[in-house]
């Protein structure tokens, strides 16, 4: 296997190919930013830029090499080691992270906040708003483009006034899988030297090799491309009582209240209760269905966390990617979820150590 880095403009074009001293990592997620980072030699220092690009290639046998993602450079750190030793760590942001650096700019209300589409279409919409075609200051459409609405999400009514547009992506994600069908989004990597696509997916971001698909991977410990299995309860952030508070002055403000009777009871400390503000809204019920939903997601988490390794018939970028959607087969139960993160640490000689989660919510 072979990792390469090439730097380039922010535009695309070529700078050069900047050698790694020492180990480095670059991780690969879905519905949050990946990060790269790398030191390389203390020579680099007048060639790098903010939003210079590094681009990673990786190459494994029989395939030829090919671009795993494309980093923009953000942090720029000159360090001097206990030996005098010179070196930039650079730390990077992938593509997603243009989705970070935005905010919903739009009154509550408004055609731009307030929206009722298949979830899909709803975060396609959120972004042309934003980076796109009708943005105020959109991106340049020779770089970006926003694919076509495909209505395949489930059908949501959503209100997002002056919101992180990374948070509303995810917020909305989160909606739809109470809806019956998590929407999965990222910026996708185009054909041309710096053109990113923002892509959405209904059954996984990646290739369905599920035991349910026409071409499973067989994925346990006993398979060898397991290395744990945890299966985790989780309360730590848990919400079981909240109090929405809505439009109005004063007093006659509107509220909605819902609790889960049930875990907000279970002992003397088990009441979890938060208070937020949904300004759009103006009705006690409309602001009650919101309190329940904000219950719903805040639900203490039962998981499954997998960690999986390179194995042979299980290599990384042949026979599977981050955003493919996986079956583990664990003390005979099969358990079906997307890998969501992967994260490669390249050591001082080259060799490649794989972390990658798989993470069933049960």
């Amino acid at each position: 296997m072979t990792t390469r880095l090439v730097l380039t403009a922010p535009e695309g074009g070529v700078i050069g190919l900047p050698l790694p001293i020492g180990a480095f990592s670059y991780s690969v997620v879905t519905h949050d930013v990946g990060v790269l980072q790398v030191c390389i030699g203390r020579e680099w220092a007048s060639q790098i830029d903010y939003e210079q690009r590094i681009e990673v290639y990786r190459r494994i046998e029989p395939l030829p090499l090919y671009r795993v993602r494309s980093y923009f450079v953000e942090i720029v750190d000159e360090v001097t080691d206990e030996k005098q030793r010179e070196a930039l760590l650079l730390t990077c942001l992938d593509a997603n992270a243009l989705l970070a650096w935005r905010d919903i700019y739009a009154f509550s209300k408004s055609s731009q906040a307030t929206k009722s589409d298949h979830a899909d279409d709803i975060m396609r919409a959120y972004v042309r708003e934003q980076l796109g075609t009708t943005a105020t200051n959109p991106l340049d459409a020779a770089y970006f483009t926003v694919e076509a609405d495909s209505h395949e999400g489930p059908a949501l009514s959503v209100s997002n006034a002056w919101t992180n547009l990374m948070q509303a992506l995810q917020g909305i994600s989160d909606e739809a899988e109470g809806a019956g069908s998590r929407v999965y989004f990222q910026m996708r990597d185009g054909q041309g030297a710096a053109q990113y696509n923002f892509h959405t997916s209904i059954t996984c971001p990646g290739t369905d090799r599920s035991l349910s698909s026409g071409n499973p991977l067989l994925v346990g410990l006993s398979y060898g491309n397991v290395t744990r299995v945890v299966r985790s309860r989780d309360a730590s952030e848990e919400v079981n009582h909240v109090v929405a508070i809505g439009a109005g002055e004063g007093t006659a403000r509107k509220t909605g209240e819902y609790i889960d009777q049930t875990t907000a009871t279970r002992s003397v400390w088990s009441r979890k209760k938060v208070v937020y503000t949904e300004t759009s809204l103006n009705t006690t019920t409309a602001l009650a269905s919101s309190a329940k939903r904000a219950v719903v997601k805040g639900k203490a988490r039962e998981r499954i966390i997998v960690t999986l390794a390179d194995a042979p018939g299980f290599r990384y970028g042949y026979d599977w990617l981050a955003g493919d959607r996986l079956t583990v087969t664990h003390n005979a139960v099969d358990y079906t979820g997307i890998v969501k993160a992967v994260t490669w640490n390249v050591d001082d000689n080259g060799a490649e150590h794989l972390d990658a989660k798989l993470e069933i919510v049960l």
